[in-house]
């Protein structure tokens, strides 16, 4: 049965993933180290998902307004005139949505699900 599969499934070497080793048992440098610790990056990666998540629970007049403003970075005035209104009515609606994102991740993180 092993051959048959051998046939179908060609197996492909690992060994130029693995670590080399010089003469005296010292691991070759040359691979890049990871830029920090991977439980930073998994972390940063899990809060990014969390706060995505939460912007697309608040309702849509608050959503855009800050999509526009916190993730494509525009700026107030140009915000503005994408949605038809004045940069006072956009810093107003983009402090509520704020608040409200912010809240939102309060009660997600508070839960006993959030802290497992």
């Amino acid at each position: 049965m092993n051959l048959r599969s051998g046939r179908r499934r060609p197996e492909t070497s690992i060994e130029e993933l693995l670590p080399t080793f010089d003469e005296t048992g010292h691991r070759r440098l040359g691979e890049e180290s990871w830029p920090e610790c991977i439980a930073n990056v998994l972390a940063r990666r899990q809060t990014r998902e969390r706060v995505r998540a939460a912007i697309g629970r608040l309702p849509d007049k608050y959503r855009t307004v800050i999509l526009l403003r916190d993730v494509e970075e525009l700026s107030t005035e140009e915000t503005g005139r994408a949605l038809g209104m004045t940069a006072t009515a956009v810093k107003v609606r983009l402090h509520r949505a704020r608040q409200a994102l912010r809240e939102l991740l309060t009660r997600e993180l508070s839960t006993p699900e959030a802290l497992a």
